[in-house]
């Protein structure tokens, strides 16, 4: 097989796939579900960095699933991976006269493809849906070029409503095992980190609290993974970014992923840790994750009908006819400490 090149003959968990690589990286996709990143593995060490969630996930069947509660039947649908959530990211069950529940509608809905490359140099190839509650029209392409390492993301949201409108814009990121382990550790620009007010359970983190990353004053350093099997599970809010920029680093497996975007898009980075804390439907304590999700704003509970009533916004807006672009980058590499930047990592 000669690289890069796109296909769709494979199948994940009865979900039909695209599969997109080249010497260095394997991005398999869904079209299916949500145009879901299910898999970014890193060749040269086999690895799948993103989380693969250990519950018997389903399959989504018929080519529409609205969103009639909060979350329980989003989490049936939930393979791990990465998630493109619009036009609400977390939790706001009403906007606009119809209900939205959990990180709907984009990530459950079917995306159309085509691919727009496929040569000697890249492929690229490009995913579109248009929302149904919502007048949003989603195009993203994901780029590889031959002999990187970093997959290259393009996307833009485009307003076909005659009226502006709230969003919440989530990239629902998650990594789990082997990537995350003992002694992986978490690099960015100084933070401020915010813990979310709903406790989630056993967290060394207390329940709204402020800090700057990434040890809050009982000692507790986000950094590091110091015992994947904690048995903690919280949500914070990692915001004031200096850059648009993460990094995961693995040294014992000597691999890690780096993630770069616009940190004027996406002001903000939810921190959700599960290492085996999460002890209800669907985990049961079997999942060991790390979300890194960027997002338009914070906190995860930001219903429309409150927006402005404390003096604060955590929605943004889009006007009619108007369009917005992104462009994100995730890079693997080895052999580092500490990561002081994306640069420091990207194209290795």
């Amino acid at each position: 097989m000669s690289f890069p090149n796109a296909s769709n003959t494979e199948e994940y968990g009865g979900l039909d796939t695209v599969v997109i690589e080249n010497e260095s990286l394997r991005v398999v996709v869904s079209p299916e579900k949500g145009a879901d990143v299910l898999e970014i593995r890193d060749k040269k060490s086999d690895v799948n960095v993103l989380f693969e969630a250990p519950h018997n996930w389903q399959p989504v069947d018929g080519s529409y699933r609205p969103s009639r509660d909060t979350g329980t039947a989003w989490m049936d649908y939930y393979p791990g991976g990465w998630q493109d959530c619009l036009p609400f990211g977390g939790n706001d069950p009403a906007a606009a006269g119809a209900e939205y529940g959990i990180h709907r509608e984009s990530s459950l809905l079917p995306w159309d493809y085509d691919v727009l490359e496929e040569s000697d140099d890249a492929v690229a190839v490009r995913f579109s849906t248009e929302l149904v509650r919502y007048p949003f029209a989603v195009d993203r392409t994901l780029r590889l070029d031959r002999g990187s390492s970093t997959l290259s993301v393009t996307e833009s949201v485009e307003n076909l409503g005659t009226v502006e409108l709230p969003y919440a814009w989530l990239q629902h990121v998650a990594y789990g095992r082997p990537l995350l382990a003992d002694g992986t550790r978490i690099d960015l620009d100084g933070v401020t980190v915010t813990v979310d007010e709903a406790p989630q359970g056993e967290s060394p983190l207390a329940e709204g609290e402020s800090f700057e990353w990434p040890t809050n004053e009982d000692g507790h350093d986000m950094s590091r993974i110091e015992n994947v099997d904690a048995g903690i599970h919280d949500l914070a809010y990692l915001h004031d970014l200096e850059s648009g920029w993460y990094a995961v680093t693995n040294p014992d497996l000597d691999l890690g992923v780096a993630v770069s975007f616009d940190e004027t898009l996406f002001e903000s980075v939810w921190s959700w840790r599960a290492l085996g804390g999460f002890e209800s439907s669907p985990f049961f304590g079997r999942e060991r994750v790390v979300g890194l999700e960027l997002s338009t704003g914070w906190p995860a509970t930001n219903p429309v009908e409150a927006q402005g009533e404390d003096g604060t916004e955590t929605l943004n807006h889009l006007e009619a006819g108007e369009t917005i672009e992104t462009e994100l980058a995730v890079t693997t590499y080895r052999g580092r400490g500490c990561v002081e930047s994306y640069e420091q990592v990207a194209g290795e």
